[in-house]
C-alpha cells in the first residue's frame, strides 16, 4: 500500500473513559488536520467499566502498519482490533427493566446514525456496468452473485418511498433481475441459486417483470422467455433440495442452505394465488407449465463428486447419488401428474417441501437443544439458530393449512381424489402439519444468546455453509456464516417482544459494529515524489471469520446493514409498545377494519348543494386515510398529519378518530387533561415535555388530544396568567416537534375553538380544522332505517313509504332556523325510534304528529340558546 493518502476518508474512533461508563464516538472524517477536535458524547453504557480506546496521533496496528505524526497513514486500511470487556449476559427476562425509555431512545439514536449512512457504504462496491456489488470493484468483469444478492437484500430493507438514496441509485429492477439470471451461476451450487431466487422474489413478488417481458415481440420476447425458463429452472432446483426424512441428521445440505431454501419455499407460497377467471393456481402472474418440470428428475444432482469455488471463495459440492430413493420418489410423482395438471403438481411439491422442512428442522432443533443441555461437543450454535429459523418460517407458512392438505385451496376432498389414483405414492407423501411450539422457540432463543461471546458480541462460526468444506487445512473464513446474518434473520422472524429480555445482548453486538467499521482505499495513482495517492474508498465491515483481516467486503457489509436495520425496527417497536402501554392506548392486532367506519354517521361541511360542500368522512378519507395507506413518512399529496376537530359536545369527535384508526389499521391513544396533571399542577410544564417526548416514539398511531384547551389558552386574552402563557408556549413547541416527526397522525378535539391561542390553530401546526356537527340528512335516514329493521310485523313496502315521508319532513325542516339539524346523535336516534314505534303500531305517518314529536324534543335538546348560537358561528370556521 502507498505510504500516505491525501484527502482519503478514514474511520476515526475516539472515546472518553470514566469510572463507571465510557463514551464512544464514531465518524467518517478527512485526515487533513493534525489535531482533530474533541468528539462530543454519543452514548453511555452502564455495563462497561473500562475500555482501551486509541486516540493518540500515532497508532500501531496489529498487522504491523502505523500512522505517522503528520496525520498520514502508512497503510490505507484502518482496523480496530480491540475487544469488549467481559460481562455477564442475562439468561432470563429479569434484566428487561434495565432499559428505560431514555436508554432505549439512545440505543435507537445510535442505530439511526448507522442506518442513515449505510447505503453509501454499499454503493462503494457497486459497478453499474454489471449491475453488481463486487468483491473488488474495478478488478472484476462479471457479476458477483453472493455480494450482489446480500447487498440487494439489505437495500430492500429500506422503505421505497421515492426520495431515498436506495431508489435513486439502483438500476431498474428488471435490469438487476436480468443480470442475476444471466450470471455465472451453477446448477450444483444450491447456495447461490437459492440466493438469486430469494432476491428476485423480494424485488418482484408477483413476477410481473418476468411475465410481462415474455409477452414482448421479436428478439426481446425470446430473451425474456429464456429468463423466465431460467428462473423456473432455479425454482425447481431449490424444490429438489428439500430435506429428506431418511437421511435424519445427515442431510445433504447445511442448516444455512436449508434455511435459504425454506425462505424460498415460503416466499413462493406467499405469492400463490388462484386465478379468478381460469381457476388455476399460479405463482404471481406465472402459471407453471409442463416444460418447467422437464429436467426436475435431473435436479437431484449428478452421480459424480465435483468441487468448485464460488465468487466468495467457498467450496461448492455436487452431491453423489448414493442409491437412496428420495429422488426417484419425487420424479415418479412429478412425471405421473405434470401432464394432467402441472400447476397443481407444482403447488403440491411446494407444500410438501415446506412441511418436510418444518419436520426436519424441528428434529434438528430438539437435537441441538439436547446436545447443549448435555454439554456435548456435538452442539453447534449455527445449526441451532438456522434450524430454529427454518422451523419458525415453515410453521408460520403452514399456519391455517388443513390437516393433510397438499394443494392450496383444495383441501381433504382433493387429496382423497388423488389417493384413488396414486394411493401408494400419496401415502408416502402425507404430511402432518406441524404447529409451532412457543416454549421450544423461547428455549432455543435463550440458548442462542447464551452462546454470544461477551468479549466480542458475536458467535462462534459453527457449521460451514458447504458441508464439504473441511475445518482442518485451509482457513477460508467466508465459508462460514457471519454471526450478524444469523442475528438479523432472527430479528426478522420473531416478534419484537421476544427480544426484550435480550436488549443487553443487542447492545453488545451494536458496540462491536460501531467499533469495527473498516476502510480500505484501492489506489489508482500515487505521486512518486510525495507518496500521496488517490483512489476508490471502500467502507464497511468484514467477518471476523476472515483471518488475517482482508478489509471490508460487500457481502459482510450488507449482512451487517441488514442486521442494523432490523435491530432498529425491533427497538422502535419496543419503544412504541411501551408508550402505548403507559398511556393505555389501543393496539390494532388484526389490521385495517372498516366496521367502525361504516357505522360512523356522517356530518356536513358547508351548505349542501354549494360548490365547497363536503362531508367530514369524505375529507378524512381523502386527506388522512388514503394518503397514509402505503407510508406514514412519505404519504401521497394532500396528506394531513394534524387536524383540529371542533364542535358542540356530543358530536362523536372521539368516535370519529377511533374509527379512523381502525380503518387505517393503526394503534390509537387518547391524551386528556388527566395525563398532563398526573404529576400535579406545579409540574405541568415538565409533564408536557415528558408526554410529547414519548409520543414522538410512536409509529403508525392515531393520537387524540381530548379537551386540552386549558393548556393552549389565548395568551392575549385579558386575565391570562403568566403560568398559562408559559404552558401555551410549551405546547406550541411540543406540537410543532410532534408534527415534524411525521411518524403518526394526531387530532385535537375541543368544544371551544375560540379559546385557543392563534398560534395553535394557524396553518403549519395543524393541517386541517374541521367542524364536527350533528349527523346530516342522510345519517338521519340511516337512524330510522336501523330502527325499522328491528320491527318485524311491518311489510317492507310500508317501511319504504315511512322512510320517504320521514325524509321529506326532515328536508322541509332542515334549516338554521329550524330544530332538526341541531339534534345530536342520541337525540336523532330517539326521534327515529319514536317514528319507528308509530310505524310498528300500523298507523300512518302524519306531518302533524312528526311536528309534535319534534317540538317535544326541541324543548330539551342540547343545542339551544347560546349553545346554538355558538354552533352556527362555528359552522363557517372549517379550514381544509
Amino acid at each position: 500500500m502507498p505510504p500516505s493518502v491525501m484527502q482519503m476518508i478514514l474511520f476515526t474512533t475516539t472515546c472518553t473513559i470514566t469510572a463507571s461508563s465510557f463514551t464512544v464516538v464514531s465518524s467518517w472524517a478527512t485526515t487533513r488536520t493534525r489535531n482533530p477536535p474533541p468528539p462530543p458524547q454519543c452514548f453511555k453504557s452502564r455495563e462497561f467499566h473500562s475500555y482501551y480506546c486509541p486516540h493518540q496521533q500515532h497508532h500501531n496496528y496489529a498487522d504491523g502498519s502505523s500512522s505517522g505524526a503528520a496525520g498520514t497513514f502508512t497503510r490505507t486500511r484502518v482496523l480496530l482490533k480491540q475487544t469488549l470487556p467481559h460481562r455477564t449476559i442475562p439468561s432470563s427476562s429479569s434484566d428487561e427493566d434495565f432499559f428505560s425509555f431514555d436508554e432505549m431512545s439512545k440505543l435507537d439514536q445510535r442505530l439511526e446514525i448507522l442506518e442513515e449512512e449505510a447505503p453509501g457504504f454499499l454503493f462503494d462496491y457497486y459497478e453499474p456496468r454489471y449491475c453488481s456489488f463486487s468483491i473488488a470493484p474495478g478488478k472484476t468483469e462479471k457479476l458477483s452473485i453472493t455480494s450482489t444478492a446480500y447487498a440487494l437484500r439489505a437495500l430492500l430493507e429500506y422503505p421505497q418511498d421515492g426520495d431515498t438514496i436506495v431508489e435513486h441509485s439502483l438500476p431498474p429492477p428488471k435490469d438487476v433481475i436480468k443480470a442475476l439470471l444471466q450470471s455465472d451461476w451453477r446448477s450444483n451450487d444450491l447456495y447461490a441459486v437459492s440466493l438469486i431466487v430469494l432476491v428476485i422474489l423480494r424485488m418482484d413478488p408477483n413476477l410481473e417483470l418476468l411475465v410481462d417481458g415474455s409477452k414482448n415481440n421479436g428478439e426481446e420476447e425470446e430473451e425474456d422467455d429464456g429468463l423466465l425458463r431460467t428462473f423456473m429452472k432455479m425454482v425447481m432446483l431449490v424444490l429438489s433440495g428439500r430435506p429428506q426424512r431418511r437421511r435424519g441428521e445427515q442431510q445433504l445440505f447445511s442448516a444455512y442452505i436449508s434455511y435459504l431454501c425454506c425462505s424460498v419455499y415460503v416466499d413462493l407460497k406467499a405469492a400463490t394465488r388462484r386465478n379468478s377467471e381460469t381457476g388455476q393456481l399460479q405463482l404471481g402472474m406465472l402459471v407453471p407449465q409442463e416444460h418447467h418440470f422437464t429436467d426436475l428428475q435431473n435436479q437431484y444432482f449428478d452421480n459424480s463428486m465435483q468441487s468448485q469455488q464460488d465468487d466468495s471463495g467457498g467450496a461448492v459440492v455436487m452431491v453423489k447419488n448414493d442409491g437412496n430413493n428420495d429422488a426417484a420418489d419425487i420424479t415418479t410423482s412429478v412425471n405421473a401428474s405434470i401432464t394432467s395438471n402441472p400447476s397443481s403438481t407444482f403447488w403440491k411439491e411446494l407444500t410438501i417441501s415446506i412441511s418436510r422442512t418444518a419436520e426436519i428442522s424441528f428434529n434438528e432443533l430438539c437435537r441441538q437443544l439436547a446436545y447443549h443441555t448435555a454439554g456435548s461437543s456435538s452442539f453447534d450454535v449455527i445449526k441451532l439458530v438456522y434450524s430454529l429459523l427454518s422451523y419458525i418460517k415453515s410453521c408460520n407458512s403452514l399456519r391455517g393449512t388443513a390437516g393433510r392438505e397438499l394443494i392450496v385451496d383444495t383441501g381433504q376432498e382433493q387429496e382423497n381424489q388423488q389417493n384413488r389414483t396414486q394411493s401408494n405414492h400419496n401415502e408416502k407423501e402425507k404430511e402432518e402439519i406441524i404447529k409451532m411450539n412457543p416454549k421450544l422457540v423461547s428455549a432455543a432463543l435463550r440458548v442462542f444468546f447464551q452462546q454470544q461471546d461477551p468479549t466480542t458480541g458475536l458467535w462462534e462460526r459453527g457449521q460451514p455453509i458447504y458441508k464439504s468444506f473441511k475445518r482442518k487445512g485451509r482457513n477460508v473464513g467466508n465459508a462460514y456464516v457471519f454471526g450478524l446474518d444469523a442475528l438479523g434473520s432472527l430479528l426478522e422472524a420473531l416478534p419484537p417482544e421476544d427480544f426484550r429480555p435480550y436488549l443487553m445482548n443487542l447492545q453488545l453486538t451494536l458496540a462491536w459494529i460501531e467499533l469495527n467499521r473498516d476502510v480500505e482505499v484501492i489506489a489508482d495513482y500515487c505521486d512518486p515524489d510525495t507518496g500521496e495517492c488517490s483512489g476508490k474508498t471502500l467502507r464497511g465491515w468484514t467477518s471476523p471469520n476472515l483471518s488475517p483481516p482482508v478489509g471490508p467486503k460487500a457481502w459482510s457489509t450488507a449482512q451487517t446493514i441488514t442486521c442494523l436495520i432490523r435491530m432498529r425496527k425491533i427497538v422502535r417497536q419496543l419503544l412504541h409498545n411501551d408508550v402505548l402501554e403507559e398511556f393505555k392506548g389501543k393496539k390494532q392486532k388484526n389490521g385495517p377494519n372498516d366496521d367502525a367506519w361504516n357505522r360512523l354517521l356522517d356530518s356536513d361541511l358547508g351548505e349542501p348543494g354549494s360548490s365547497n360542500y363536503r362531508t367530514i368522512k369524505q375529507v378524512l378519507e381523502q386527506r388522512v386515510i388514503l394518503p397514509f395507506a402505503n407510508s406514514v413518512s412519505s404519504p401521497s399529496v394532500g396528506a394531513a398529519y394534524s387536524t383540529i376537530l371542533f364542535g358542540s359536545p356530543g358530536t362523536a369527535k372521539t368516535t370519529i378518530t377511533e374509527a379512523v384508526a381502525e380503518k387505517m389499521g393503526w394503534d390509537f391513544v387518547v391524551i386528556d387533561t388527566a395525563a398532563f396533571l398526573a404529576d400535579g399542577l406545579t409540574n405541568v410544564a415538565s409533564r408536557i415535555r415528558y408526554i410529547f417526548t414519548h409520543l414522538q416514539a410512536l409509529r403508525n398511531c392515531v393520537i387524540l388530544f381530548d379537551e386540552v384547551e386549558e393548556f393552549c389558552l389565548d395568551r392575549e386574552a385579558p386575565g391570562t396568567s403568566m403560568e398559562s402563557r408559559m404552558l401555551t408556549t410549551a405546547m406550541l413547541t411540543a406540537i410543532n416537534d410532534l408534527r415534524r416527526t411525521k411518524q403518526s397522525v394526531f387530532f385535537l378535539a375541543t368544544n371551544r375553538l375560540r379559546a385557543f391561542d392563534a398560534a395553535i390553530i394557524r396553518p403549519g401546526r395543524f393541517d386541517m380544522q374541521l367542524f364536527v356537527g350533528t349527523p346530516n340528512l342522510n345519517a338521519r335516514l340511516i337512524l330510522l332505517e336501523q330502527a325499522l329493521n328491528k320491527v318485524s310485523n311491518v311489510l317492507q313496502e310500508d317501511k319504504v313509504k315511512a322512510m320517504e315521508k320521514y325524509g321529506q319532513f326532515l328536508q322541509s325542516q332542515w334549516a338554521k332556523d329550524g330544530d332538526v339539524m341541531f339534534m345530536n346523535y342520541l337525540e336523532g336516534k330517539q326521534f327515529a325510534s319514536s317514528v319507528a314505534s308509530i310505524v310498528a303500531s300500523g298507523r300512518e305517518l302524519e306531518r302533524d304528529e312528526l311536528e309534535r314529536i319534534l317540538s317535544q324534543q326541541a324543548a330539551v335538546m342540547t343545542a339551544r340558546g347560546s349553545v346554538r348560537e355558538e354552533y352556527v358561528a362555528q359552522m363557517e370556521l372549517s379550514r381544509l
